[in-house]
């Protein structure tokens, strides 16, 4: 799909593991809902990432001009 970023359901690690993904939502302001997808061992971990994400999250630099295949 033209446009579409996809992503696996869940991804193995060099090490065994499988990180599964999340969607973590949010609510700015002005009552705008937006969310953004992370990947975790499990829902508990994934709430842990989160917590992170809240104490250290910034905006990157730049602009994001093309997003391909690894």
């Amino acid at each position: 799909m033209a446009g579409s970023i996809i992503l696996e359901q869940s991804v193995t690690m060099p090490d065994g593991k499988v990180w599964k993904i999340f969607d973590v939502g949010f609510t700015d302001a002005d009552g705008v809902k937006f969310s953004f997808y992370i990947y975790a061992l499990s829902r508990e971990h994934a709430s842990y990432v989160v917590e992170e994400i809240k104490k250290s999250a910034i905006l990157e630099p730049g602009d994001i001009i093309d997003i391909g295949k690894l």
